[in-house]
């Protein structure tokens, strides 16, 4: 098995956390216990997505079978994102709508930095960095936590002023973030 491969399953799923998560502390109202939730759900997402580094293969492969195997490697990204926003709706006292904005905008912040260090910088300016592992940690370490921190600078003051409630669980607001929802996905994959 490839370290890289490990770690860059380990990198979407923390990132991708903390992005939500960032986002949440800025505006939601936490529920009980929810440090406890917070720390468990955080390391049960952590080795559910990792996981994927010791499944892939077999997944690939019966996919493969049925030329499904991309698909079902999709499948497994958007299943991943999905139980991301069942953690934040049990670590935080807060709509389906608000679940889902967070969820957006937490996989466009976490793709936008994903994009720009592994698909910019390691696969296209800087070629062997990720055959480096520990200067890639270091790498993506470092434009993660100064892009998260951009963004939260930009947002954390509007985030606050919600006052724990961004959008209300109208039929209409859940259908358009789903809608909005779909429009991400495809357009990542």
């Amino acid at each position: 098995m490839d370290y890289i491969f490990i770690f860059e399953e380990f990198r979407f799923i923390m990132e991708l956390l903390v992005a939500e998560l960032i986002l949440a502390e800025a505006f939601a109202k936490k529920r009980q216990e929810h440090a406890r939730r917070t720390i468990v759900g955080f390391i049960i997402m952590l080795l559910i997505g990792v996981s994927f580094a010791w499944t892939h293969e077999d997944i690939y492969n019966f996919g493969f079978q049925f030329h499904m195997g991309e698909m079902l490697t999709c499948f497994w990204y958007v299943l991943l994102s999905l139980l991301s926003y069942v953690y934040l709706k049990l670590c935080y006292v807060i709509t389906w709508s608000d679940v889902l904005f967070l969820g957006i905008c937490g996989y466009a912040v976490q793709h936008m930095e994903y994009i720009a260090v592994n698909e910019v910088l390691a696969r296209g300016i800087w070629t062997n960095l990720q055959e480096e592992l520990w200067l890639y940690f270091i790498v993506c370490v470092l434009t993660c936590g100064l892009w998260y921190w951009f963004v939260m600078k930009i947002f954390s003051k509007a985030l606050k002023e919600c006052g724990g409630l961004i959008y209300e669980d109208k039929w209409k607001t859940v259908l358009y973030f789903l809608i909005m929802l779909l429009v991400v996905y495809c357009s990542s994959f």
